[in-house]
């Protein structure tokens, strides 16, 4: 703007001149007014001129560059590419080899706050950190009050490096290993008074440096770019937390109905893994009985993402009641040899009774073509932060793992027999109506068997009540242990000492068998009471589902008149019945 005024000074002082000799009528008889100055003078003056145009020139481009960098970045609403732009931009307009992007971690838990890469170019993909190679990704340096701090603080571009290529601040360099940022000039990125980052750029392609009197166009574009970060961090931290609250709401849903622990906390554990984007995880609850915490699902967690935190670290949550985040390798303690970049431990409680513990490892490498079933194509991300909306989500998403435990704790004990651990004879007429319906359906067998304790009410009156609830339970635990998973058999207290057993897709020749199994397993059984061992046995009938038995009902009737037969014909016997 300064040679702009020199400039409009100079040519209104021609014009007053060239009045002058106006004024004075001046003749012209051989002369002209060129003949008047001096040759020197207007060469001069022309290539004032001249330079006055190309400074005005250069000006009207370096403003109409910054007008239409700024729309440009202005129209970007994702910030890595905000900022890989804005460095191609001044990388471009300076002719420069690298540049890289570094901000201040807000997402870490220690008190020392640290400058990380975010984004770089041009800079080798890997540098040595004390003899060790290390993924230029996970390059660092602690936020310090020393005299760099103090620059920085300052808000302007400045240059770190002599005209000799000499560090100027050689205590930081050394200590800190920046020179792996091959860096000549370093700019600030100052958010509302506040130091949020950090641009680095390298020598230009010449070999020459950016010299302080091309600062101007650096600074005056970061003016407009800082804006636009602060405006993308907001907008896309906004759609983190629309994103979040959809995730509670879809996890609530899709697991609100699901009356099995193992497939409730399978699930649970799914949705917090894949609404955080995290590579691994594990669900652990608390048992009473044993004092320990027992893994009852895993995600990714295989011999290759096979993650094992520190037992300290659940401890720690445990017992400060808050979440523990930890987004740097260097703080945690490293088990196996696959790399915990970053850890999160979340504890559950209900009210002050601990549920369990929630462990999340390592952000993964988004990629929308590839899902997290593609196991063993998920990769860690190393800069990957769990961050403080994280948290808030898995507490939240932890606090519905709690209430969804609670109410099928809940539902459980209104369907359960509380002496037995079997199912009750409530919860036997909603299923029995259930499954004969869906085996008419499809068409497939089902058999359904009655047993009872052989004599039990001379049992009790010999031995009391006490030994016959023991005997009742013990008998549950055995229903339960004989019951072959495959079968998907429902075992059911239905009253006294009267079990009943619903078998889908069973034959009346594999229910008997099983049954048969079931009857000589009771009767080898010692039940001990009071030191004294107490023998009892069974009988059964059974009946299944056919063309004449169509009903829960009638299916229920022929077993227990073959459970009668069994009686008749002297006890200790199971028998199926002749009309199935």
């Amino acid at each position: 703007m300064g040679k702009s005024n020199k400039l409009n000074k100079s040519k209104s002082q021609d014009v007053v001149e060239i009045s002058k000799f106006k004024d004075k009528d001046i003749k012209t008889s051989g002369n002209t007014v060129l003949d008047l100055v001096s040759k020197k003078d207007l060469l001069e003056r022309i290539e004032d001129l001249s330079t006055a145009v190309e400074s005005l020139d250069e000006q009207i481009f370096e403003m109409r560059s910054l007008l239409q960098s700024g729309k440009g970045l202005g129209n970007i609403l994702n910030l890595d590419q905000l900022l890989h732009t804005l460095m191609a931009i001044i990388r471009e307009r300076y002719g420069l080899i690298n540049s890289s992007v570094l901000f201040v971690d807000n997402e870490q838990n220690l008190e020392k706050k640290y400058f990380r890469m975010f984004a770089h170019q041009g800079i080798p993909q890997q540098y040595m950190a004390e003899g060790i190679e290390e993924s230029i990704n996970l390059f660092k340096f602690p936020v310090n009050d020393g005299l760099l701090w103090q620059i920085i603080k300052n808000g302007e571009t400045f240059s770190v490096q002599d005209l000799k290529r000499r560090p100027r601040f050689t205590q930081a360099w050394q200590e800190w290993n920046l020179s792996v940022l091959f860096s000549d000039v370093w700019c600030p990125l100052i958010i509302k008074g506040e130091v949020r980052g950090m641009i680095t750029l390298g020598p230009k392609k010449n070999g020459k440096q950016i010299q302080e009197n091309e600062f101007t166009f650096i600074n005056d574009l970061l003016a407009i770019a800082v804006t636009n970060i602060d405006s993308v961090m907001k907008y896309e931290n906004n759609k983190i937390i629309l994103k979040n609250s959809k995730i509670l709401y879809d996890a609530n849903q899709n697991v609100s109905d699901i009356k099995n622990k193992k497939n409730l906390c399978m699930e649970s554990l799914i949705a917090i893994v894949k609404g955080l984007n995290a590579q691994a995880g594990i669900l652990m609850l608390y048992e009473k009985e044993t004092d320990k915490l027992v893994m009852h699902s895993s995600w990714n967690h295989d011999s290759k993402y096979s993650y094992t935190p520190n037992n300290n670290y659940n401890n720690e949550a445990i017992l400060k009641k808050h979440t523990i985040r930890i987004n740097d390798k260097e703080n945690i303690e490293q088990i196996n040899e696959n790399i915990i970049y970053g850890l999160m431990i979340t504890p559950l409680f209900r009210a002050e009774e601990l549920v369990g513990v929630i462990n999340l490892f390592n952000k993964i490498i988004y990629d929308e073509n590839k899902t997290q079933e593609d196991v063993g194509q998920i990769n860690a991300d190393p800069r990957g932060r769990f961050s403080k909306d994280d948290k808030n989500l898995v507490i939240g998403l932890g606090d519905q793992v709690v209430a969804n435990l609670h109410k099928l704790q809940l539902y459980k004990e209104a369907i359960t027999d509380r002496l037995t651990g079997l199912y009750n004879s409530a919860y036997y007429q909603k299923e029995v109506e259930r499954l004969v319906s869906e085996a008419i359906e499809k068409q497939s067998s089902l058999c359904l068997a009655v047993l009872d304790i052989d004599n039990f009410k001379n049992f009790n009156d010999e031995y009391g009540h006490k030994a016959g609830d023991l005997v009742l339970k013990e008998v549950g635990i055995l229903l339960k242990e004989i019951t072959p998973p495959e079968f998907n058999h429902l075992v059911f207290r239905y009253g006294g000492e009267e079990f009943c057993l619903i078998m889908p897709n069973t034959s009346i020749k594999l229910a008997c068998d099983f049954l048969e199994v079931l009857r000589k397993r009771i009767e080898k059984h010692n039940f001990i009471f009071t030191d004294k061992q107490l023998k009892v046995t069974i009988s059964g009938g059974i009946a299944s589902l056919s063309e004449a038995n169509k009903t829960a009902s009638g299916v229920f009737l022929l077993a227990d008149k073959a459970l009668y037969e069994s009686k008749e014909n002297g006890r200790n016997k199971i028998t199926a019945t002749r009309e199935s």
